[in-house]
């Protein structure tokens, strides 16, 4: 009939023209989008939604004159722009509620990765800083702990400081023997570092003025057969850096210390090489933070501490004379 023309050219979208897959329902008097798959349902339904989100329309109003024209086009542009705009906020939000989620930290790798391939970096450094940025993630679940802590009163920092990192300060021998507000203030200053196996974490010859805390793992000393890597102060040193690593061993653990010679160098030229012979994770404290520190302590306690360091690895005394 024309009046069942009529209702089945309104009531589907694509006209009679182009067929209308959808059957026609008596009771409600029209074509029933939704009498063919679940699927066809919800395609046809997100059309729609979309169709009256961008303000488009169905093309049931169509414009005759040119100003409708020009008007039509106006009216289709603004509601793609607010679409997009209102899209374009909804991200924004959620991105600004995960700056120190997963979301943030993929995101930085990505970056990471971006940056080493177009430095053409070799393939083991790009391994190593991808290992590091993990392992540290899986352990503080953030991806700058400094900058988190920096937001708090410093009292604060050094108390969330002291309760992250007690253990380190527990397994090393000397450190734990101080007193607890200098306990407190190293805490605040150790940084934690982690090496894959086999990795170095330095090597003779190189400039460095931090000393490395093992919280875990094992790594081995290798001295230099030839002393012209090192500076006049270490080549003067040598017999003494050999006598002490016989004394405390090539292979370091939980509990030892690395580096402390830089305590009393002049020039921080490295002494000797190490190197991770596992998954090494060692929280790094550099002379100024110890400089800093040892400030707020009596002149005799300073002393002892460098003595300390300088004398004592683990539980080994490897000097027995002033060094400091």
């Amino acid at each position: 009939s024309d009046l069942k023309h009529t209702v089945f050219t309104e009531d589907c979208p694509w006209g009679e023209e182009e067929g209308c897959t959808a059957a026609w329902n008596e009771t409600l008097g029209k074509h029933n989008i939704c009498s063919l798959s679940m699927i066809d349902c919800y395609v046809r339904s997100l059309h729609f939604s979309i169709t009256t989100l961008s303000t488009v329309g169905y093309g049931d109003i169509s414009p005759v004159t040119e100003l409708e024209t020009i008007w039509e086009n106006v009216v289709v542009l603004i509601g793609a722009c607010f679409l997009a705009g209102f899209i374009g906020a909804m991200v924004q939000i959620l991105s600004q509620n995960d700056t120190m989620g997963v979301n943030s930290f993929k995101t930085k790798i990505q970056k990471l990765k971006q940056y080493m391939a177009y430095r053409k970096l070799p393939l083991s450094i790009q391994n190593n800083v991808l290992y590091f940025h993990s392992c540290r993630w899986q352990d503080s679940q953030t991806n700058d702990e400094r900058e988190t802590l920096s937001l708090l009163p410093e009292p604060l920092q050094l108390d969330i400081s002291y309760a992250v990192k007690a253990r380190a300060i527990q397994s090393v021998p000397i450190l734990k023997t101080l007193p607890h507000i200098v306990q407190k203030r190293l805490c605040n200053a150790l940084l934690l570092q982690v090496y894959p196996p086999n990795s170095v974490i330095y090597s003779v010859g190189e400039l460095g003025w931090e000393i490395f805390f093992i919280a875990s793992g094992v790594v081995s000393v290798i001295l230099p057969s030839d002393l012209a890597e090192l500076d006049s102060a270490g080549r003067a040193d040598a017999a003494a850096t050999k006598e002490k690593f016989q004394s405390t061993g090539l292979l370091l653990g939980v509990g030892n210390h690395v580096g402390e010679s830089c305590l009393r160098s002049e020039s921080g030229v490295r002494q000797e090489t190490v190197m991770a012979k596992s998954k090494v994770e060692t929280y790094v404290l550099s002379k100024h933070a110890i400089d800093m520190i040892c400030t707020f302590m009596e002149p005799s306690k300073k002393k002892m501490l460098i003595q300390s360091l300088l004398t004592k690895n683990g539980n080994t005394w490897h000097t027995f004379e002033d060094v400091s």
